[in-house]
């Protein structure tokens, strides 16, 4: 299960709740990827584990980095 939420127009948090440890950085190399591709310039930070929720910072430094594919992270607003 994965929780994003939006914290600044540049920062997130995405929240994975796993049976499997470590899945938070999992997350992290496909977050990586998928920036590359669409040539987006992001930090990314794995803060911890705490009660099977592993949660990762995101940080978008510039969305059009290099040249690829558009890149809107999105996520719903609570």
């Amino acid at each position: 299960e994965l929780d994003l939420r939006h914290q600044t127009a540049t920062q997130y948090s995405l929240a994975c709740r796993s049976p499997i440890a470590g899945s938070g950085h999992v997350f992290i190399g496909i977050l990586r990827a998928m920036a590359d591709d669409y040539g987006a310039l992001v930090m990314l930070e794995h803060l911890g584990a705490s009660q099977g929720i592993e949660t990762i910072s995101i940080s978008l430094v510039a969305s059009e980095f290099a040249t690829g594919r558009r890149f809107d992270l999105g996520c719903r607003d609570d």
